[in-house]
């Protein structure tokens, strides 16, 4: 099974990064994916994502609204990076391209 940690922060619009929230996990929940998410509004951050939930993930799903904190926890994974916007319109869209991300990231280089 697929597992997904997200981090999303968007400082603009809290309405936008609350519905991105709840349309990537049900879009995830229709594809049978684990996800976990975390959100961050400075200065609070809620759900923080443990390294174990980091290291036990297929791919990390960053906004790009605003800075992440602490985006160097996802050097062992692929990230994918996208919009809150993106994520609130299309969450399926946005867990395919995480996905194609991760199994890219996944295949062994050739060696000639």
């Amino acid at each position: 099974m697929y597992s997904i940690v997200a981090v999303m922060a968007n400082s603009q619009n809290e309405l936008e990064l609350y519905r991105a929230v709840n349309s990537l996990e049900k879009a995830a929940e229709t594809k049978n994916i684990e996800i976990k998410v975390e959100i961050q509004e400075y200065p609070l951050t809620y759900g923080r994502l443990s390294k174990e939930d980091v290291s036990a993930s297929t791919v990390a799903i960053l906004t790009g609204d605003m800075p992440i904190a602490d985006a160097e926890r996802f050097a062992d994974i692929p990230v994918f990076r996208t919009l809150t916007t993106a994520i609130a319109s299309d969450p399926h869209s946005v867990i395919a391209a995480a996905m194609e991300k991760a199994s890219l990231y996944a295949e062994p280089t050739a060696v000639f």
